[in-house]
């Protein structure tokens, strides 16, 4: 067992000030948060690897490679639905990976829930947990252990942000038809049935694919929204997709649709998200554009964004043709003091990243705008 007090006095070596711990812990690792000494408003989640060999004086060079895996895993997954890596270092027996602090996490926010999820907020949770998957699975990763538990969270205007955290069970396979069977990791309630089966037939080893990750996340839609699991239907043979009391029929359809027990059978993650869009259109439709004074970004707004203005995709635009309007509906939205200008110097970049989905948040197609959640 880590002693709370003896980590935040080698902490504070490294200008840290101890705050509290989380209450969620994983299985290889200790989570503290912290502020720094010199600006408190620096506050990190700290995870704590215990390194001893056994002797109490020596560091067990395995446990170490561990745990540079893990931070490397986190290196290398910068993305905005991942949580944000700092910095992994070494002091006496103890190893640490800091990062940056999230506000809480969707297990926490829905154990707290007892509403029913409006589907404006399913559909943004939703997706931004397959957009982290998405590229965390483009990158060769298999997560192995994903769970409301490991899903953070931050508060933007009222509105949930989704960071993917805790890589200890992530592996990497950048020819995915190379995965090959290794000693379980993971929670069982969120494990596929292919693989649970084949831990009841005693198997020691088993193969962990990012199908499997599809599942987890179906699992963790469906208890977000209140299902109760059973583990002994997985025994009995006699799993079934659980009703979730506070998801809308919509979310339930969604989730259904992602929990198919055969592996070969079960969507991919462009098949899902084809489907999220398709159920939840409206969601995206009454979402709109807004300038964010202090970022400069663009959000939300209740208008309908040019609509019969644009009869073709964006992109086939030229300046002329669109800046105009563009404007025009821009400072027709926002204060004054907040006009957006496009002109002909930054018009090639600006709807070069609108079509790419990179710079700005928002694809305009065919006179409605799709909003990056």
């Amino acid at each position: 067992m880590i002693n709370v007090d003896t980590v935040s006095a080698l902490l504070s070596q490294k200008g840290h000030v101890y705050d509290s711990f989380s209450q969620e812990q994983g299985q290889s690792g200790f989570v503290i948060f912290t502020h720094l000494k010199e600006n408190e408003n620096l506050k990190y989640a700290i995870k704590v690897f215990d390194i001893d060999d056994g002797s109490k004086i020596r560091v067990s060079e395995s446990k170490i490679q561990e745990c540079q895996n893990e931070a490397f895993a986190m290196k290398k997954l910068n993305h905005k639905n991942v949580v944000e890596y700092h910095s992994d270092y070494q002091i006496q027996l103890f190893y640490f990976i800091q990062m940056k602090k999230c506000e809480s996490s969707l297990y926490i926010w829905s154990k707290q829930n007892e509403e029913v999820i409006p589907n404006e907020q399913f559909y943004s949770i939703a997706k931004q947990i397959l957009d982290g998957l998405k590229f965390i699975h483009d990158q060769g990763w298999i997560l192995r252990d994903l769970k409301p538990q490991n899903i953070l969270i931050n508060y933007t205007d009222s509105k949930i942000k989704i960071r993917l955290c805790d890589f200890g069970a992530a592996t990497c396979y950048p020819k995915l038809d190379d995965v090959k069977s290794t000693a379980f990791y993971g929670s069982l309630l969120f494990t596929p049935p292919e693989v649970i089966f084949s831990l009841l037939q005693g198997k020691e080893n088993v193969k962990q694919t990012q199908q499997g990750d599809i599942w987890a996340f179906g699992i963790c839609l469906s208890v977000i929204g209140k299902a109760q699991l059973n583990q002994m239907d997985y025994n009995n043979n006699n799993w079934q997709v659980p009703t979730s009391p506070l998801l809308t029929p919509e979310a339930q359809i969604f989730v259904n649709y992602i929990l198919e027990q055969d592996p070969q059978l079960r969507p991919k993650i462009e098949q899902i998200r084809s489907k999220l869009d398709s159920l939840f259109s409206q969601c995206q439709n009454n979402t709109q554009l807004q300038l964010n004074a202090s970022s400069g970004s663009f959000s939300r707004i209740s208008q309908p964004f040019c609509q019969g203005i644009f009869d073709k995709p964006f992109i086939q635009y030229s300046f002329k043709e669109i800046a105009t309007p563009l404007n025009q509906y821009f400072n027709n939205c926002i204060q004054e003091d907040m006009k957006f200008q496009i002109n002909e110097e930054n018009f090639g970049s600006f709807s070069d990243n609108i079509w790419e989905l990179k710079m700005l948040p928002w694809l305009c197609f065919y006179g409605q705008a799709f909003v990056q959640l």
